[in-house]
């Protein structure tokens, strides 16, 4: 009976830490297009409460605590992660994330928002925390135009 629960314990602990090393496998581009759709698409959600849930968890799962600090010190009436007082709900089927330069503790990569005439281009870097990849700063690089991709192109 004590050899059975012992290997209950070790089956139920090696599961955590398979699913613990699974999150901690993330990628810094991974982590940046797991944060934009997620924080995108709770961003169009009709119900503002939850809307604001959504947000918050991408915010607290995907960025570090000198991001956090960032953001809320931002007084430039503009949502800090895009940029823009509007988000484009075009930008969450189009996010592309490129490697810029990675070692074992930073990373920078570049992040794209939108096609065609609405591109909004994005230089973030990361930092390794606790063996997890977590976005530390976002800085808007350029914007081809202050329109949303549809709206540019003359879809409205």
């Amino acid at each position: 009976m004590l050899k059975r629960i012992i290997f209950a314990c070790c089956v139920f602990c090696m599961s955590d830490m398979a699913l613990a090393s699974a999150n901690n496998s993330l990628t810094p581009t991974q982590v940046v297009a797991a944060f934009y759709h997620d924080y995108l698409v709770a961003s169009e959600l009709p119900d503002m409460k939850l809307a604001d849930k959504q947000t918050q968890k991408a915010i607290f799962e995907y960025t570090t605590e000198n991001l956090r600090t960032l953001r809320d010190n931002d007084e430039s009436g503009a949502d800090y992660f895009v940029d823009a007082q509007d988000i484009c709900e075009e930008w969450k089927d189009s996010i592309n994330v490129e490697t810029v330069s990675e070692n074992d503790y930073i990373a920078q990569v570049n992040l794209r928002l939108g096609y065609g005439k609405g591109v909004s281009l994005y230089a973030i870097n990361l930092a390794k925390e606790k063996g997890e990849w977590l976005m530390d700063s976002v800085k808007p690089i350029s914007k081809s135009s202050i329109y949303c991709p549809r709206q540019a192109e003359g879809e409205e």
